[in-house]
Protein backbone atom coordinates (compact mmCIF):
# COMPACT_ATOMS: atom_id res chain seq x y z
CA UNK A 1 0.00 0.00 0.00
CA UNK A 2 1.39 3.39 -0.92
CA UNK A 3 1.56 6.18 1.64
CA UNK A 4 -1.03 8.15 -0.32
CA UNK A 5 -3.57 5.30 -0.32
CA UNK A 6 -3.20 4.87 3.46
CA UNK A 7 -4.81 8.29 3.88
CA UNK A 8 -7.82 7.77 1.63
CA UNK A 9 -11.26 8.02 3.18
CA UNK A 10 -12.37 4.64 4.44
CA UNK A 11 -8.90 3.27 5.11
CA UNK A 12 -8.83 1.48 8.47
CA UNK A 13 -6.85 3.04 11.28
CA UNK A 14 -3.91 1.07 12.61
CA UNK A 15 -4.07 0.13 16.29
CA UNK A 16 -0.92 0.10 18.39
CA UNK A 17 -0.30 -1.32 21.85
CA UNK A 18 0.69 1.47 24.21
CA UNK A 19 1.57 1.59 27.92
CA UNK A 20 -1.27 1.68 30.44
CA UNK A 21 -0.33 4.68 32.58
CA UNK A 22 -1.17 8.16 31.32
CA UNK A 23 2.40 9.44 31.80
CA UNK A 24 3.84 6.46 29.93
CA UNK A 25 1.30 6.94 27.11
CA UNK A 26 2.30 10.60 26.72
CA UNK A 27 5.99 9.63 26.66
CA UNK A 28 5.20 6.90 24.11
CA UNK A 29 3.42 9.37 21.78
CA UNK A 30 6.24 11.91 22.11
CA UNK A 31 8.86 9.20 21.52
CA UNK A 32 7.14 8.15 18.29
CA UNK A 33 7.12 11.76 17.08
CA UNK A 34 3.32 11.67 16.89
CA UNK A 35 2.87 15.01 18.67
CA UNK A 36 3.87 18.58 17.98
CA UNK A 37 5.19 19.05 21.50
CA UNK A 38 1.92 20.40 22.89
CA UNK A 39 0.10 18.45 25.62
CA UNK A 40 -1.68 15.36 24.33
CA UNK A 41 -4.60 13.21 25.44
CA UNK A 42 -4.01 9.64 24.27
CA UNK A 43 -6.87 8.51 21.98
CA UNK A 44 -8.19 5.41 23.74
CA UNK A 45 -11.14 3.63 22.07
CA UNK A 46 -13.45 4.95 24.81
CA UNK A 47 -12.27 8.55 24.32
CA UNK A 48 -12.66 8.29 20.56
CA UNK A 49 -16.22 6.97 20.95
CA UNK A 50 -17.08 9.85 23.32
CA UNK A 51 -15.73 12.53 21.00
CA UNK A 52 -17.53 11.04 17.98
CA UNK A 53 -20.81 10.84 19.92
CA UNK A 54 -20.39 14.44 21.06
CA UNK A 55 -19.68 15.64 17.52
CA UNK A 56 -23.08 14.56 16.21
CA UNK A 57 -21.36 13.05 13.16
CA UNK A 58 -21.38 9.49 11.84
CA UNK A 59 -18.41 7.35 12.99
CA UNK A 60 -17.60 6.55 9.35
CA UNK A 61 -17.78 10.12 8.07
CA UNK A 62 -14.53 11.55 6.70
CA UNK A 63 -14.26 15.26 7.51
CA UNK A 64 -10.76 15.82 6.17
CA UNK A 65 -7.57 14.08 5.18
CA UNK A 66 -4.20 14.87 6.71
CA UNK A 67 -1.27 13.62 4.64
CA UNK A 68 2.00 12.60 6.27
CA UNK A 69 4.61 15.29 6.80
Amino acid sequence: MSQASAYEAGSPAEKVRAPTSLEAQINFLNGKGWTDGLPVVPPTPERVELIIAGSGRSPGEAIGLIPPR
